[in-house]
């Protein structure tokens, strides 16, 4: 009998430390807070139940500007080509970079990079 609750005890213990190792494993304590599952609180005023017409559309009758191409063929900051997808506007005109890594660089500096653009070259 003592055995048999010796060894429930030991799978036990282990458990528990397992289940610790394994959530200190996934801790994230720097990362952003997940959205909350709020649910609406049960004494809410009911709903008014008249359909209501819906809003008018301020972008209705208009198209959206199609995309202008990007004045380079070759991104300054990594030299590969240039990904059409990826653009940034630098003093009024389109730019495109090589990789997502790409554009916080630029953002960061882009008096040092956005010349380099223009002229569709690499910069050093």
């Amino acid at each position: 009998m003592i055995r048999h609750l010796l060894i429930f005890v030991i799978t036990a213990a282990l458990g528990a430390l397992v289940a610790l190792v394994v959530r200190s494993a996934f801790h994230q304590p720097y990362a952003a807070p997940a959205d909350s599952h709020e649910h609406p609180a049960a004494t809410a005023p009911a709903a008014d139940k008249t359909p209501t017409k819906p809003a008018n559309d301020p972008h209705a009758g208009h198209a959206s500007t199609p995309a202008a191409k990007p004045v380079n063929d070759i991104c300054a900051i990594c030299g590969m080509d240039a990904d059409p997808k990826l653009t940034a506007i630098y003093q009024e005109k389109v730019i495109a970079f090589g990789c997502a890594k790409c554009p916080p660089k630029f953002a960061k500096d882009p008096e040092r990079f956005g010349p380099y653009f223009l002229r569709n070259q690499e910069a050093p």
